[in-house]
């Protein structure tokens, strides 16, 4: 943490816990989305790390976990195992590698994870549970593919499925973009950090090699990192790019080859 900008450590100091203490002072919540009852949003409660969540995801093809909380109990297990268990797992970043080998054994499964941030693994994988991809995307079942978009870690990814983007903190949600009503078009809906707790935003250059590698895709709502941070709107992706165009120009980057980008038709 210590030698890491993107986290910082806290005036009372670091602290530690271990699967089994939190096996005895949390639990998990599972909440089914109110558009889609497919997708459930894992989270721990009491407030636990940033209060992030797993996204359980019930597909055609099999089930997949995005992004992987630290807290797995039985009663975690009998949940995802009453839904039909899991197929894959797969990880934006190494934020959420946390105990992503005890679900990967738990359930049988693989992890799927971007061969760019291997350095920040710590532990062995003594029963070859994890599958590292190297290109821009890969398919980890059937019409569910990750893309690597890069910006906040050089292997951060995104998942694409059914006209959604889940994206951990590849991609940010802004306090207005979850309120769209109140406010008007020039209120910025998403953001794009390389450091989110130290405010360290990414660059024009950083964004628009995230924008390339997103436009070819299409999709309606955009899952973040929090239960209930989601944004749905025809014109989603369009407001992605608006999004990272307007942070581009408040670094007084006017010149740059983002702000030359056009909306999907």
């Amino acid at each position: 943490m210590v030698q890491e900008p993107r986290q910082f450590v806290p005036p009372s100091g670091q602290s530690w816990t271990t699967l089994e203490e939190l096996q005895t002072t949390h639990k998990n919540e599972f909440k089914q989305d109110e558009n889609d009852k497919r997708i459930w949003s894992i989270f721990s409660t009491p407030h636990m790390a940033i209060g992030q969540r797993a996204v359980f995801i019930q597909t055609e093809s099999g089930n997949v976990l995005w992004d992987c909380i630290s807290l797995l109990d039985e009663e975690t297990s009998n949940f995802i195992k009453s839904h039909g268990g899991l197929a894959a797992i797969a990880i934006s970043h190494p934020h959420f590698y946390s105990t992503h080998l005890e679900w990967a054994r738990e359930f049988d499964c693989s992890v799927y994870l971007a061969y760019d941030d291997q350095e920040w693994l710590n532990r062995k994988d003594t029963e070859h549970r994890r599958i590292f991809f190297q290109g821009e995307t890969q398919e980890i079942l059937p019409s569910v593919t990750m893309i690597k978009l890069g910006g906040h870690f050089p292997g951060s990814s995104v998942l694409h499925w059914n006209n959604n983007i889940f994206t951990g903190d590849t991609i940010g949600i802004s306090l207005s973009g979850l309120s769209r009503s109140h406010h008007n078009k020039d209120h910025q809906v998403f953001f794009f950090h390389y450091a989110f707790p130290n405010f360290i935003p990414l660059g024009p250059t950083a964004m628009h090699l995230m924008w390339k590698r997103l436009r070819p895709w299409d999709f309606t709502a955009v899952y973040s990192l929090f239960f209930r941070t989601t944004v749905r709107e025809l014109n989603v992706k369009d407001l992605i790019l608006e999004s990272m165009q307007r942070q581009a120009k408040h670094q007084e980057n006017t010149g740059h080859p983002l702000l030359e980008e056009q909306p999907s038709a």
